[in-house]
Parts: structure tokens; C-alpha cells; sequence
């Protein structure tokens, strides 16, 4: 058979129809005009891989299609959804072509572009990869948009982020006219059986959307295939700025990037795309592999020896992930699931590339790795003849861009922690985090617990503001912090415990006994240490006498001092019925300078004369007041 076409489909509603009808029609025009040799194999097939849709698109589709042997039509599902280029791998597996030509589900060839796309990679002998112009595709009458037209297709190795290419951008080749392009767009691709399976296809590893044709093309190309425009071949194609069939998750895009990265660049280079693009390191990605330490994860590259070619082992260390945004996480975990996966592509291509991601960078002129000049794509080329081409080349080639992952992840800021400076353990105070985006913000407040959280976002869904109520549990000076993307904000409290003591126990929130005539002595303490005087008051009315006791050295209350004081007192009988009521009030506290701060600690209780009796000890702070 001379070709496949090869179609993985999820949830395409009316556009699969359509799309198989336009294929078939567009063949009808060329290769299968001519009448089939009786006993001859049909020269193209159709492959459809249904990746688990929900919508009935394929039965819709089976029943419309006029399926022949001419020009049959087989179809495999998925019963749980894997994602494109497990679907598109599939399909390849399936295909019995020469030629495989990976088609969206939702396109529109014109007639004779797809068995021109066959018969260059034919010519090439399998050494190109070829994609077509590609006019936008309008959904609702599909039909093609006016004046907007896809060409060549530019990857960005600093951040995987992908352009279209003016053709005054790529180079030319003159036997063939075709264009040298840096990437490959994945909605429409020709790539001979053999050159498929000796690069070994579409990684499987790779998640729901995005990236896999990419990874595709710059595996090609680092392995001395060439990725090739057709400018007269035409593929029409639906560009979308949301998906709104099915759902692309945030972290399965962010997987895909880290696993394309860490297949084709070296360690050093990794961990400068990590620090450039992400929140993670080496280790947070490689630490979780058993038996990955020391071992050669990477085959020097052809060239002269030099920083970030061909050196470096992946050396594993534990790396905390706790600091780390909750999509980041996820995206990470996927990572380690495939790891096992991620060696054998990684393998595959260090061990078998001719060219590495500094040849990238030198040829397509980047910035980015070991490249100075700010030309980015820049090549000489010479641009032929609209006569030569039949096409004039597209002043503005921009169709939609690609859709953000559903829901699209948003740069996340932390602007700044409010709370207060000073606290005391059994406090509840209100600590605010503020900022931009602040979904996968991590938080870190030692020394507590939360009561309660609430949060208030902007028009688009977004945490724009945090306020959690907590209560301190733990004395000392404790570091806030909030950590969200590349931001983090910090801020530095003292929380104080404060216990009462009676007679040597310590009675702080609970009771003590005492009698008429027994000498009580009270003390206060304060961590984290500090200096302070205190001073103890014993109503009169309450009690008949009581007297204060200094140790020798010490400051009296109110003088300059601020050293520790302790104070006694003998609760002597006082005649007022049966019963003695009576309170003691710790009613003030002062440390050092500039600071000045109340501390109230109720004690009270009822007992009989000459009789043992409970005593509350409420040892909670009052009100602060700073200076």
C-alpha cells in the first residue's frame, strides 16, 4: 500500500464527518481516479483512533462514510481517554502505507495536497518530514478563511514556545522548493513507515495535548532528518483559541515540556531551562528514580567538547516539594509515573543524534542555549518567484494561536503577608496573603493552626487575596512565608507564652489549692526570654493583708529597670460572712524598649475558712499596645 492516512479523533462532533469527506474527495481527484486492477490492494487506507469521545462523533461518522475497498476506512477505540500521541501512535501501528499522513480531525485538503505531500516524502526517500501551507478553516461552514494562512513553523528553545514563520524566514531548497522550517505543526504530517519507526514514533509518554509534535519534529531533526514546508500543498485547518469539546488540564501541558526537555537537552542545559522556565531542579525531577545515581543517562554528542555538550551525569539528592505550587506538583508527579518511559526516548535520541540543541541554536539563530545574536530565525535565503510557486507568500501568516490548557495556567505573584508583629501562643489573629493569581500559592505559618480560611478572586476566577485565622500554638520567632511561582514574600513575627506559676506550679489555665493564712507565692514567665518587671495586685477588700517580697538586686516596679521580679503574698484571714472571695490581677507587663505591652491573667475563686479550695488560673493574655 502506498499511504496511510492516519486521524486521532476526541469528541469532533460533525467536523470528523466532514473531514473524512473532504479526504476522501480530495483522493478521489488523483490517486483513486484511475479504475482499481482487479485483485490489486487499494493504494491509501484511512485510519481513525477514537481516543474515548463521548459525543457520538464516530458513530455519526461510520454511518456517512461510504466506506470502500477502494478506499476503506478501519477505526479503533480507546475506552479511556490517552491523549494524541498515544492516539497517533496507535494509528501508525495500525497503518499498512509506505507514506503515513497524520491528519487533525478537523480539516479540509484541497485536491491533490495530500498525494503531493506522499510523493515528496517519496522523493526525499524518507529523509524529509513534510507539512503543508496551512489556510484557516472556518468551523460553522467549512470553509476556508480569506488572507490567513499558516506557513513555516519556529520553535524557541528558551521557552518551547512555537511561531509561524514568514517564508522570508526560511531557507529555500532549490532542487526541490521546498523550505526548511525549525518544527513541525502536528495537524497535518508526512513521514515515511520507515523513518516513523526508526525515530520511534509519537513518545506515548506524552499527555492528552500538546507538545508531541514538537518533540516529534526536533527528535527528527536531531537525528539528521530534514522537516520540510510545501507551500502548493494546501491542508486547510480548524485553529481554535479554547477547547470547548473537551478538557486539556494545566499540568499535563507543563509534563509534556519538562519530559520534551529533559529527552533533548543536556544537564546543564536542563537545569538552566528549569531555572528560566519553572520552579523545579534537577533533583526534584531525577531524585525519585531508584537506582539513577551514577548512572550514564547521557551519550556525548558529535563536536568539539565544551559546556553543556554531551557532558554531566544526572546526580540525584533530595529535593523538597513542599514549597511547590499544587499544578507544578502535578505536573511532576506525571513526570516520575513515565520516568521508566523517558529513559528509553532519551536513549534513543542522545545515543543516535547527529546534531544537538547547540546546532539547533547555531542554525535557526537563537538566543538560547550559547547563541549572542538576537536574530531569531534568521536565515539568507532566496525567495522564489510567485511564478515558480503559483502562490504569493503571506504578508501576514498568523491563523489563531494554539488554545491555553483548560483552565489556562495563570502567572502566579505573591505581593506581600500582613499579620502582626507580636503574638501570644493562644492568640487568634488573621494573616493575609495578597497578589495575583494565587490558586497554586503555598503557604508556610509555623508555630499554629488554622481555625478558618477564606478567599476573595477577581473577574476571571483568580485568588487575588488569602486571609487565614490561626492560633498560635508554639513560642518563638517564627518565619511566614508564601511561595507562589517565581514569587515568595516572607515575614518575621515573635509569639510569647505567658504561664503563671503558684507555689512552683504551674497553674497556667488551670487551678490551684491554697488555705487562710498560707503564704502564696505567684510568679509569671515568659518565652521566648525577655526582660521584664511585673507588678501583682491584691484587692483590700478582698484580702486583709498581703505583702510583696524582692529578691536582693532587683529593680522595684516603675523604676528604670527591666529585670525580673518576684512576688509573694500571705492571704491572711478576712472576717466578711462564711466565705472569702478574693482576685488576683496580673495587670502589667513590660519588655524592653521601644515596645510596651499589657498582659491581663485573671485568678478567681470561693472557698470556706480554713478549708483547701480550688483556684482558677487563667493564665490568657489580655489586650497588647505597642509604642
Amino acid at each position: 500500500m502506498r499511504f496511510s492516512i492516519c486521524i486521532a479523533a476526541h469528541n469532533e462532533a460533525h467536523l470528523l464527518s466532514r473531514t473524512l469527506h473532504a479526504v476522501r474527495t480530495s483522493l478521489l481527484a488523483t490517486s483513486l481516479s484511475s479504475p482499481a486492477i482487479p485483485g490489486d490492494h487499494p493504494r491509501c487506507e484511512i485510519i481513525v483512533v477514537d481516543d474515548a469521545s463521548t459525543d457520538g462523533s464516530i458513530a455519526a461518522a461510520l454511518a456517512d462514510f461510504p466506506n470502500s475497498a477502494e478506499l476503506p476506512l478501519r477505526v479503533e477505540r480507546f475506552e479511556t481517554r490517552q491523549g494524541a500521541s498515544p492516539a497517533k501512535h496507535r494509528a501508525a501501528e495500525l497503518a499498512r502505507g509506505a507514506v503515513l499522513v497524520f491528519l487533525d480531525a478537523h480539516v479540509l485538503p484541497e485536491p491533490g495536497s495530500l498525494e503531493r505531500l506522499v510523493a515528496g516524502v517519496e522523493a526525499s526517500q524518507g529523509r524529509d518530514l513534510l507539512t503543508p501551507a496551512l489556510p484557516a478553516l472556518d468551523e460553522s461552514t467549512f470553509t476556508v478563511i480569506p488572507g490567513r494562512t499558516g506557513l513555516g513553523y519556529g520553535l524557541d528553545l528558551a521557552d518551547l514556545s512555537c511561531r509561524w514563520l514568514p517564508l522570508s524566514n526560511l531557507q529555500l531548497d532549490e532542487e526541490t522548493h521546498l523550505y526548511h522550517q525549525p518544527a513541525l505543526i502536528g495537524c497535518v504530517v508526512a513521514v515515511s513507515r520507515e523513518t516513523y519507526l526508526a525515530l520511534g514514533g509519537f513518545d506515548t509518554g506524552m499527555k492528552v495535548w500538546g507538545v508531541e509534535d514538537i518533540d516529534f519534529g526536533l527528535k527528527a531533526w536531531s537525528l539528521g532528518y530534514s522537516l520540510k514546508l510545501d507551500v502548493l500543498s494546501r491542508v486547510a485547518h480548524r485553529f481554535q483559541r479554547a477547547f470547548h469539546h473537551y478538557e486539556v488540564p494545566a499540568p499535563h501541558v507543563l509534563h509534556n515540556k519538562l519530559r520534551l526537555a529533559a529527552k533533548h537537552f543536556s544537564p546543564h542545559h536542563l537545569k538552566q531551562w528549569l531555572a528560566n522556565n519553572t520552579p523545579l531542579t534537577l533533583e526534584h525531577l531525577f531524585t525519585p528514580s531508584p537506582g539513577l545515581p551514577g548512572e550514564q543517562l547521557l551519550t556525548p554528542s558529535p563536536g568539539k567538547p565544551g559546556e553543556g555538550r554531551g557532558e554531566g551525569l544526572f546526580v540525584s539528592s533530595q529535593a523538597s516539594t513542599d514549597h511547590l505550587p499544587p499544578v507544578w506538583r502535578a505536573a511532576l508527579d506525571l513526570f516520575h509515573e513515565h520516568f521508566a518511559s523517558l529513559q528509553s526516548e532519551r536513549t534513543l535520541v542522545q545515543s543516535r543524534r547527529l546534531r544537538d540543541e547547540l546546532d539547533y541554536a547555531h542554525t535557526f539563530q537563537l538566543t538560547w542555549p550559547g547563541h549572542e545574536s538576537p536574530q531569531s530565525f534568521a536565515m539568507a535565503m532566496t525567495l522564489p518567484t510567485s511564478e515558480e510557486t503559483g502562490t504569493e507568500p503571506s504578508i501576514e501568516p498568523s491563523p489563531e494561536p494554539s488554545p491555553e490548557p483548560s483552565p489556562a495556567p495563570c502567572q502566579c505573584a505573591v505581593s506581600g503577608i500582613s499579620a502582626p508583629d507580636t503574638c501570644f501562643v493562644g492568640d487568634e489573629h488573621d494573616i493575609t496573603i495578597t497578589g495575583s493569581c494565587l490558586d497554586g500559592v503555598s503557604i508556610n505559618i509555623p508555630g499554629s493552626t488554622t481555625v478558618f480560611s477564606t478567599e476573595e478572586k477577581d473577574a476571571d476566577g483568580h485568588i487575588v487575596k488569602i486571609t487565614r485565622r490561626v492560633k498560635w500554638t508554639n513560642p518563638g520567632e517564627h518565619t511566614l512565608s508564601a511561595t507562589c511561582g517565581q514569587s515568595s514574600a516572607e515575614k518575621k513575627i515573635k509569639v510569647y507564652k505567658v504561664q503563671i506559676f503558684a507555689n512552683d506550679q504551674d497553674v497556667t489555665g488551670g487551678s490551684f489549692s491554697t488555705v487562710v493564712g498560707k503564704r502564696v507565692k505567684l510568679e509569671c514567665q515568659v518565652t521566648p526570654e525577655v526582660e521584664f518587671t511585673n507588678e501583682w495586685a491584691l484587692p483590700g477588700q478582698y484580702v486583709k493583708e498581703y505583702h510583696t517580697h524582692y529578691k536582693q538586686g532587683d529593680v522595684l516596679p516603675g523604676g528604670d529597670g527591666h529585670v525580673g521580679v518576684d512576688t509573694s503574698a500571705t492571704v491572711r484571714e478576712h472576717t466578711d460572712g462564711d466565705y472569702l472571695q478574693f482576685e488576683i490581677e496580673l495587670f502589667y507587663l513590660r519588655l524592653e524598649n521601644p515596645d510596651t505591652i499589657q498582659v491581663t491573667v485573671k485568678r478567681k475563686g470561693t472557698f470556706r475558712r480554713h478549708e483547701r479550695a480550688g483556684l482558677e488560673a487563667n493564665g490568657v493574655p489580655g489586650r497588647t499596645v505597642f509604642h
